[in-house]
């Protein structure tokens, strides 16, 4: 709720939402909502996460969609006005130049250093959980009928879907619209309290930056509720897996 927010530039609803009191009753709320929904049949379960699915993929399609429609120059033209409205210094190459010296300065390398196979394996297991995406969809297949089948393909079909989203992320977007380096350095500088003030968005993400290359209320609505339904999709399935784990055991003295 607070990206979809944000994406909608009610940037006083956001803050609102994370006072920390505002935070626990929405989610105990939706928690709640999830644990009824899971006492129904699994048909009802699995229609409510189609539903999610369908969402999300529209959300993450309008995304994509309008960053490769602006380009490269369209996006440093869309950060650089967005920025101005807020009276903020930071634009696209200044706040790239202000990483990467900073990086250079503390760390003696800028802000995307060298890559190299010791770097790269290190990474793997903090990354590693992103396969819960995958097996998670896996499950809930083999949890309708030809468990043998339907869940072999649910293993799959995730991971073709996970590795083309991350193709045409990571490829297409990072490299001809927003620009890798920008990318690092912008998540860089989002994390450090002396140039968070000056920045009029709270995170690094495809959303936010996507929704600064348009004015059209929709669009904007499509690519901000991404979140929503992946999260709750995410929270029903955790709701359904440890008592339905339970029930399949077969406990005996």
């Amino acid at each position: 709720m607070p990206t979809l927010l944000e994406a909608l530039e009610h940037l006083e609803f956001t803050e609102f939402l994370w006072r920390p009191e505002v935070t626990f009753i929405i989610s105990s709320i939706i928690m709640l909502s999830c644990m009824i929904i899971s006492i129904f049949r699994s048909k009802w379960v699995f229609r409510v996460m189609d539903i999610c699915f369908i969402l999300s993929t529209l959300s993450l399609v309008v995304t994509l969609g309008v960053l490769a429609s602006v380009g490269h120059e369209g996006f440093v033209q869309a950060w650089n006005s967005f920025v101005a409205k807020y009276g903020s210094p930071l634009t696209y190459e200044s706040l790239k130049d202000l990483a990467n010296n900073y990086a250079l300065e503390t760390y003696g390398y800028p802000i995307i250093g060298p890559t190299n196979l010791y770097h790269t394996l290190l990474l793997i297991p903090a990354i590693w959980w992103t396969f819960a995406y995958v097996a998670g969809p896996g499950w809930a297949a083999g949890e309708v009928k030809e468990v043998r089948r339907n869940m072999i393909l649910g293993y799959l079909l995730g991971i073709a879907y996970y590795v083309g989203c991350f193709f045409v992320s990571l490829i297409i977007i990072d490299d001809n619209v927003i620009g890798r380096e920008w990318m690092a350095a912008a998540a860089y500088a989002m994390e450090m309290p002396e140039w968070k003030d000056y920045l009029p968005i709270s995170e690094a993400n495809y959303i936010l930056f996507a929704s600064i290359c348009t004015d059209n209320p929709i669009l904007k609505f499509l690519m901000g509720i991404n979140f929503t339904p992946v999260c709750y999709a995410w929270l029903l399935q955790s709701a359904g897996i440890t008592p339905r784990a339970l029930v399949a055991c077969q406990w005996t003295e």
